[in-house]
């Protein structure tokens, strides 16, 4: 069985070296009664966030200030947009970018969630999508 937290280490630009803590933080167990979504941290510490991530009907791949919509298949996209920001000193370049390394990480975890499922749960989570 998947856990239904993720996380992600990576080696940082500034010192190389791996962080202590992980940089992404998936929530996929949706215990949280917020409806059909999960939800990802960023622990950056200057332009970190909490993000919710839902899927939508039909929208083109697209990002703003605090969003971002990707993962576009079968009419159906993958949403992230920023509910909190814990960032020490945020930047709309630096807060881009980590959404974008949010969703590949997302869509990797999703990947590998349904490589690990049955048929029955995976026709599940594909309905979800």
């Amino acid at each position: 069985m998947v856990s239904d937290w993720h996380t992600e280490n990576v080696v940082t630009k500034r010192n190389k070296m791996k962080r202590e803590i992980p940089l992404f933080i998936v929530d996929s167990s949706r215990k949280h009664k917020k409806g059909e979504c999960d939800y990802i941290c960023c622990t950056d510490k200057d332009s970190g966030f909490i993000a919710k991530i839902d899927y939508i009907d039909g929208e083109l791949e697209e990002t703003g200030s605090d969003y971002r919509i990707g993962l576009s298949k079968n009419g159906i996209s993958c949403r992230m947009k920023i509910v909190r920001s814990m960032g020490e000193n945020p930047t709309e370049t630096a807060v881009r970018s980590l959404l974008k390394k949010g969703m590949e990480y997302y869509s990797t975890i999703i990947q590998k969630m349904l490589m690990s499922q049955s048929s029955a749960e995976k026709i599940a989570l594909i309905a979800l999508m």
